[in-house]
């Protein structure tokens, strides 16, 4: 995934995809599920090596210094009550950001 020209994700995967078998259910039957279903992301994620910006962009001075996840891949609650937002500066003074949600997806 590319946001500007800048990577922010790649998917290499070995294994193949699992297989499904029947329908493929969210939530359970006392409540369904609360979201939105368009909204919805369902992806596997692990960590890979470090990654440096592009020469020419930098971090916004307000980016936090340390995003921390929780076993199951969210953000973690004690230490981000709200999204992150990341701040991407390019050296012709145009910005952009990246939101990271309380579940970890990356927008």
């Amino acid at each position: 995934m590319e946001l500007e020209g800048i990577e922010l994700a790649r998917a290499e995967e070995q294994a193949p995809v699992w297989s499904v078998d029947g329908a493929l259910k969210i939530g359970d039957a006392q409540s369904g599920f609360a979201g939105a279903i368009d909204a919805l992301v369902i992806s596997a994620v692990s960590a890979g090596a470090e990654v440096r910006l592009p020469e020419g962009v930098r971090f916004a001075p307000d980016v936090p210094k340390e995003i921390r996840f929780d076993s199951g891949g969210n953000l973690e609650r004690e230490v981000h009550a709200d999204p992150v937002v990341i701040g991407l500066v390019y050296q012709d003074g145009t910005t952009a950001t990246v939101r990271v949600g309380l579940y970890g997806t990356v927008e």
